[in-house]
């Protein structure tokens, strides 16, 4: 685990040290700017991956949802208030 905090950017160890400590965490950036590097290296049952797309869920991690399948938001969801 030593070796996977060395290999974080200054950015990603910010990230990762605020999810150690059990707080809500947002990562967001340009492709190549390691967000599903660090994601892989935190991931474990009790986290939860959202993306604001399918192809950016499917790109993140097989576990990945999109924000509106989660909170069901969406055309379907609209028409069960029909």
């Amino acid at each position: 685990m030593d070796s996977f905090i060395e290999s974080l950017t200054p950015e990603q160890k910010k990230a990762y040290l605020r999810i150690l400590n059990k707080e809500n965490v947002l990562i967001f950036g340009q492709g190549g700017s390691g967000k599903s590097y660090l994601i892989e290296g935190i991931k474990d049952e009790k986290t939860l991956c959202l993306a604001p797309t399918g192809m950016a869920a499917i790109n993140m991690c097989s576990d990945a949802r999109t924000i509106h399948s989660v909170l069901q938001i969406g055309e379907k969801s609209l028409q069960a208030w029909n």
